[in-house]
């Protein structure tokens, strides 16, 4: 079995399997459907380290073979290809069904649901629920997949050029709830969050009198946590944001302190954001744990963090979850978009705004997923890349 390992050189992490340093240029795409397309990229723009789309079994058992068909045909063209596995580990729409109550829960003119009608019409989604990051028996039920469909990868011929896996989850499979046309929605009022959120709540505060004291609240406990509600919420959607109109009203509301929150004020509102957060670092750090302790430490594990490129401070993330996911052993590589909203070609260079030297000194890779678009791009997409028309060749790759 080949082994994928981060070494530090010069105080810089670098890819090796083997021994062998490999440049940590890579390519992920939903599609390799054609031999002229895979030979493309495995010759002609000489790529080496590919991500694979593929679910765990639990939501779409089917997706294996497509997987493994893709992983073939680009050996056709380079026998030296690595692969990580971009994982889906979300839970099939007949779990969410049979656990509603492991499913986020909105607050929607103040009645609790599961997902709106609302939601779905604004996302144009199928389902009508999404797993709550907090939910532990989302990760216990998930475990039997994953492991399963590890011993499938390793009974493979090309199992030893598989490095690394890359588990996604929640919506866009980029490890947060829906954001878009939501925003007049509380979250998350869902039994697994209120328990995280009260434990997460007594480990910072250790006693009720403290929390109350903080919050300036007493009613609020480790027990029932306290969790505000929309029109109560400062920040509720762009960090950027001083003033928020709220849903349904011409009410503003001005943050404390520009785009921030003042602790004295609206710790509340501070501690629900992130232990959110946290919650989705937990489930991160769960998954990661289970591919590591199946594969025996020998494959790489890696996670998609959209706190480095999103605007939308509420669930984008922040520093303190970040700093949580930099601290986990367990985990090799964090990828993300440099920023969501600069998709340009050349774009996405505002480096300046992101801790990379920070992941470095962890020991872990950093890939920016770059998704520059190009002829092939779909019309409905090019709101991402600020071009004045589609065909903007300012704008696009040709």
């Amino acid at each position: 079995m080949s082994i994928a390992k981060i070494k530090s050189r010069n105080g810089i992490p670098i890819l090796t399997v083997d021994d062998e340093v490999v440049a940590p240029m890579a390519f992920c795409s939903r599609y390799y459907g054609t031999d002229d397309y895979a030979k493309g990229l495995a010759v002609d723009a000489d790529i080496r380290l590919f991500f694979i789309e593929v679910d765990s079994g639990f939501n779409d058992p089917d997706s294996y073979a497509l997987m493994k068909e893709q992983i073939e045909r680009i050996l056709r063209y380079r026998s030296d290809a690595l692969f990580i596995l971009r994982i889906t580990v979300n839970p099939s729409q007949k779990w969410l069904d049979e656990h509603p109550q492991e499913c986020v829960a909105f607050n929607y003119e103040g009645n609790i649901d599961v997902y709106p009608e609302q939601v779905r019409a604004v996302h144009g989604l199928t389902g009508h629920r999404i797993h709550s990051p907090a939910s532990e028996q989302w990760i216990i039920d998930l475990k039997p997949y994953l492991e399963h469909f590890i011993d499938r990868v390793d009974s493979e011929n090309f199992s030893n050029q598989v490095i690394g896996y890359f588990p996604c989850a929640l919506h866009g499979e980029e490890w947060f709830i829906p954001r878009e046309g939501i925003e007049d929605l509380g979250w998350d009022w869902s039994k697994p969050f209120k328990s995280f959120f009260g434990s997460w709540l007594k480990r910072k505060y250790q006693t009720n009198e403290r929390l109350q004291k903080a919050w300036r609240n007493t009613q609020t406990s480790f027990d029932n946590p306290w969790i505000v509600p929309v029109s109560q919420r400062k920040l509720r959607d762009k960090l950027e944001s001083a003033k928020i109109i709220q849903a349904g009203s011409r009410e503003v509301i001005t943050a404390d302190f520009g785009g921030f929150l003042d602790p004295s004020k609206s710790q509340a509102e501070i501690d629900l954001y992130h232990a959110f957060m946290d919650s989705v670092i937990s489930a991160i750090r769960a998954v990661t744990l289970i591919i590591k302790n199946k594969t025996d430490n020998k494959k790489l594990v890696g996670t998609f963090y959209s706190g480095f490129g999103t605007q939308h401070y509420t669930l984008g993330g922040t520093v303190a979850p970040l700093s949580l996911l930099q601290q986990a052993s367990e985990l090799d590589i964090i990828a993300a978009p440099f920023n969501y909203v600069d998709r340009c070609a050349g774009g996405g260079a505002s480096f300046h705004r992101f801790p990379i030297k920070s992941v470095h000194l962890h020991n872990k890779l950093w890939f920016s997923e770059v998704e520059a678009p190009t002829w092939l791009t779909r019309p409905e997409l090019a709101k991402y890349y600020h071009g004045d028309k589609y065909n903007d060749k300012e704008a696009v790759l040709n």
